[in-house]
């Protein structure tokens, strides 16, 4: 069977970054759960895919050799302090990057979430508890898996899942409310404006999937947008209005 897993940080007793603080008290309480939970699951003849930042120090790069199976690493961040000799000394092989294929599919594997891939379905780490599945990676770091690796078959059904969601709120990040840098800003990263087929000559109404409403009135010659979700209101001219909220007003 093959497994997934990374950001060990072994030896790194900063647990308040990564919200380890919540279930132990140092960094060798952390680092013999990530051990044991290893063990527990992978056996001699597993085959192990590391994410990247596997330890915080020399000493933490020793905890290694601990662990059972055939173990490929995947450089992070925090290993480029070895060279590759050090590190081939604990791992079967060491690389920037791999692509394997899962069934027909090519998966790409890199530690950081940027480096991702448009054209392919990616594995991460880098980023520990912050989020575990985005639209076309999983985030398969320790944090975000209760501290083990996760299996071949885990992936499989996690990327079915992304692809078939059954729940708009599933990618909750892609909504207007997780789009927006500021209040004064908001609507310029609203999604979606549905035309409202009942407009008059004077009212302007559009709408989103998620209810969320602007109106435009023109009165004596100035335009009058208000929001629904902040409600506040902008005034100016017509191109303004519609340069300002990528609407069209009128015909």
């Amino acid at each position: 069977m093959r497994y997934f897993t990374g950001d060990f940080h072994f030896c790194d007793d900063r647990l308040h970054l990564y919200g380890r603080e919540l279930v132990a008290t140092n960094s060798d309480e952390i680092d013999n759960i990530i051990i044991e939970n290893w063990n527990n699951i992978i056996k001699d003849n597993d085959e192990i895919y590391i994410l990247g930042d596997v330890a915080y120090t020399e000493e933490g790069l020793k905890y290694i050799s601990q662990l059972n199976g055939k173990k490929i690493l995947i450089k992070g961040n925090y290993d480029q302090q070895f060279t590759q000799n050090e590190l081939l000394e604990y791992f079967d092989d060491v690389c920037d990057n791999i692509i394997i294929h899962i069934d027909d599919e090519e998966i790409y594997l890199n530690h950081y979430p940027t480096n991702a891939k448009t054209n392919m379905f990616n594995l991460v780490s880098h980023i520990h508890g912050t989020w575990k599945v985005q639209r076309n990676m999983i985030n398969v770091g320790v944090d975000a898996w209760h501290f083990q690796p996760v299996s071949e078959d885990m992936i499989r059904f996690q990327i079915n899942g992304i692809r078939k969601h059954y729940d708009k709120n599933v990618f909750a990040g892609e909504l207007p409310s997780n789009n927006v840098k500021s209040d004064v800003d908001k609507h310029k990263y609203q999604l979606n404006w549905i035309k409202d087929d009942d407009d008059v000559s004077w009212l302007y109404k559009w709408k989103t999937e998620n209810d969320e409403t602007l109106i435009i009135r023109e009165y004596e010659g100035v335009f009058i947008g208000t929001l629904s979700y902040k409600p506040y209101t902008i005034k100016g001219t017509k191109s303004e209005m519609e340069e300002k909220f990528k609407v069209k007003i009128g015909g």
